[in-house]
């Protein structure tokens, strides 16, 4: 069951890059960014490249990979600047727009590969799952993306949708396409997709013919597929809900029209789906997909009420919505998102699209996810990029499958030695040092890359090489220095930290004085509010350096009664408040000799809070 040759996916990896070089606008800019030091992970300070609308970074993961990590810049703004609470400084480079060109085109291309490699490592990781689970004997216990939403209660006598698609495909069984499934999963072999000695690079499109898990997903989630067809199954309660509200009003009869219409859409795409059933053609979960939104729009339109899946994913974040104190503005935030939605979409006069529907079921997720939460008293799941319905499921009605226990073992341990072989290829080309590849250094090397190491054509383009291995400019503020002293610099700004811009605005209108003892001390702060991220502390030193030794020794003290209390709660919490501890006293000391590091963090801010032009607001200095 090989794929059609992978010159395609390869054209199309080369395509987007010449896209995003040929769509370069002329008021995009480049830009360096120092983001200044906080307690935690961030205490040596970061730096990352911001390219238009997009910031890439370097991370180090807790799989020893180095990560070059590419997010909009309202997202690293909204968690540098605000939750984390750092100064940010921006130097807008001066570049002539083919040297723009070709540092954003290298960025997108060392992102886009090891994106690539990500996905083959984690098709090579559910291979190893895959055959673990056949050797316990639970293999219709494996958990397949998509199919997690279909209930098990079926009314075949009112099985709308199979007639209609039996009027467009004649003949059409959904029970003989699950016995070929069935049949095409018992035939299915583990073939090696790397060679011992292969090694792969940074900077080649890795790909290789399908995954043994590739094709088995894609299978149970057709056989899934099917079945749900065949028997008429409805959407799991648990796993999809109904928009009741006060807030929210009963569908309209303009909107039923254009809800109807979509589904009348979705029938002709299901159909098309069944149509296309190539054995190379990999539509199993796009298929679930279809039908899910399918059966939302069924049961919206059967009740009255908008009706949606449960999208979030199983690896969501969970935030502990009671540390925040603007609870109810987020929810108001997420109620108004979809009503923007449903009047932009549903009171227009063109039809409703499947996207525009994605919209909407992504902004119903968000609202009812903090209704339940604070319902349930549980922590609000939250995901930093649109929902789609992908959840997790079981192929209950599977039949059980027998593989020979000998080809089994083998199969399991080759599977191991792939994944094992892949990852430590990752760890060698993607390496971390604190010193030769940081965060910081990476940043330089890969620009010197993308001018093949020429350094007349980089002190051409740039200014000057800055070569972090013959300098101090491995380390992030040395960094920054460097960058404006070498580099073309069109302008510069600093983004003020999320606490000191508050603090500045306080007191043009406020007493300065008072201003300073309320806020400098967490008790009576009226902007910080602790949280649970954050160690104990009296006081804030970030701007105060001429009491910073003073208020350095009383956080120590803090801290130490912290580590102090700590030892008896360490049974219960398993040494949590004790860490704690530890680490307020380690921030303490360096502010006892004039050097701050923690600033506290904000994660209860929520972007009703925020300026409403952000991220781009006008940028005030902080002189």
């Amino acid at each position: 069951m090989s794929r059609k040759p992978s010159f395609f996916s390869i054209l199309f990896f080369y395509f987007l890059i010449f896209i995003s070089s040929a769509v370069f606008s002329q008021d995009k800019k480049i830009s360096f960014l120092y983001i200044d030091a906080n307690s935690g992970q961030s205490s040596g300070g970061h730096t990352a490249l911001k390219i238009g609308d997009y910031v890439y970074h370097f991370q180090y993961y807790p799989d020893k990979i180095f990560h070059i990590v590419r997010e909009s810049w309202f997202d690293f703004r909204f968690s540098y600047n605000i939750q984390e609470n750092r100064t940010i400084i921006v130097s807008d480079l001066k570049l002539k727009k083919s040297d723009m060109n070709k540092i954003e085109t290298g960025f997108d291309r060392l992102f886009l590969i090891q994106e690539k490699h990500f996905e083959n490592l984690k098709y090579l990781q559910a291979n190893k799952d895959i055959f673990a689970k056949y050797l316990s004997g639970k293999i219709n216990t494996y958990p397949i993306e998509g199919i997690g939403y279909f209930s098990q209660n079926s009314k075949p006598s009112k099985n709308h949708l199979i007639n209609i698609i039996r009027s467009k495909i004649n003949n059409f069984d959904p029970e003989r396409e699950k016995s070929k499934i069935v049949e095409q999963i018992q035939n299915l072999k583990y073939k090696s997709n790397i060679h011992k000695d292969q090694s792969i690079n940074s900077s080649t499109y890795t790909t290789f013919q399908d995954f043994y898990s590739e094709t088995y997903t894609d299978l149970v989630q057709k056989y899934v597929f099917y079945d749900a067809i065949e028997n008429n199954h409805k959407l799991k309660p648990l796993e999809s809900f109904s928009l009741h509200s006060e807030f929210i009003n009963p569908i309209s009869d303009q909107e039923r029209i254009k809800l109807q219409n979509l589904s009348k859409n979705l029938e002709l795409k299901l159909i098309e789906q069944i149509s296309d059933n190539e054995e190379s053609n990999h539509w199993g979960l796009l298929g679930c997909q279809i039908l899910v939104f399918y059966l939302s729009l069924e049961a919206s339109l059967e009740s009255g009420y908008f009706h949606f899946p449960d999208s979030f994913p199983h690896q969501s974040e969970k935030i502990i919505w009671n540390r925040a104190r603007n609870i109810d503005k987020l929810k108001d935030e997420t109620l108004l998102l979809f009503n923007r939605y449903r009047n932009k979409y549903l009171e227009s006069e063109n039809p409703l699209t499947i996207e525009q529907f994605i919209d909407l079921t992504d902004a119903a997720n968000r609202y009812n996810e903090i209704q339940n939460a604070v319902q349930f008293d549980r922590p609000i799941r939250n995901f930093p990029i649109k929902t789609m319905p992908n959840k997790r499921g079981i192929a209950a009605n599977l039949p059980n499958f027998y593989i020979p226990q000998p080809e089994l073992a083998e199969s399991n341990k080759q599977a191991t030695i792939e994944y094992d072989h892949y990852l430590i290829q990752l760890q060698k080309i993607y390496p971390y040092h604190l010193i030769f590849q940081n965060c910081t250094s990476e940043i330089f090397r890969s620009i010197d890359e993308f001018y093949n190491q020429e350094s007349i054509k980089i002190t051409q383009a740039l200014g000057k090489q800055i070569n972090p291995n013959a300098s101090l400019s491995f380390v992030p503020f040395y960094a920054n220095y460097d960058v404006q002293n070498n580099y073309f610099i069109e302008s510069q700004k600093i983004i003020l930290s999320y606490r000191r811009q508050l603090i500045r605005d306080m007191r043009k209108s406020q007493n300065s004085g008072l201003v300073f003892l309320r806020e400098n001390f967490t008790p009576t702060s009226t902007i910080y509010n602790f949280n649970e991220e954050d160690d104990w502390f009296l006081l804030f030193t970030d701007e105060n350096v001429f009491f910073r030794p003073i208020f350095g020794a009383t956080n120590l003290i803090t801290g130490l009664s912290q580590l102090l209390i700590g030892v008896p709660m360490a049974i219960d919490d398993s040494g949590d408040t004790f860490k704690k501890g530890w680490n307020g006293i380690f921030f303490s000391m360096p502010e006892m000799f004039f050097f701050n590091i923690r600033k506290g963090s904000f994660y209860n801010i929520t972007t009703m809070d925020l300026d409403p032009e952000f991220p781009n607001e006008t940028y005030k200095d902080s002189n």
